[in-house]
């Protein structure tokens, strides 16, 4: 069996011109691309700086965070402390009257004894 083809030179014309076309098409395209991805590229590096600047803001928010924490913390410990103290003083203080009013109402029972027998 024998295939013959044969092609007419307009027809071979047309596939060349057709393939350079594409050719060149290819290369616009090519060189897009590469431009989209330098400026993808550039976008990419920006949001990582970003990040970056996030992560450290973030961070530093955090360690102020806690060390207000402990701050407020601390301060919260001396104020019960002076509370505990301040309770303890007034129990105190209650007790303490509490003993010389009867100290004093057995005094004045003793006065009141001996201003009789006078």
């Amino acid at each position: 069996m024998q295939i013959a083809s044969t092609f007419s030179k307009e027809s071979l014309d047309k596939v060349i011109t057709q393939l350079d076309s594409l050719r060149v098409s290819y290369a616009e395209a090519l060189k897009d691309d590469k431009a989209d991805e330098a400026e993808a590229e550039a976008e990419y590096r920006h949001l990582l700086g970003e990040i970056q600047s996030t992560r450290t803001q973030v961070t530093s928010a955090l360690a102020e965070s806690r060390s207000t924490k402990k701050a407020k913390e601390a301060n919260r410990e001396v104020q019960y402390a002076k509370r505990d103290a301040a309770i303890e003083a007034s129990t105190t203080a209650a007790a303490n009257i509490a003993t010389r009013t009867e100290e004093a109402e057995v005094e004045k029972a003793q006065w009141g004894k001996e201003e009789s027998s006078l």
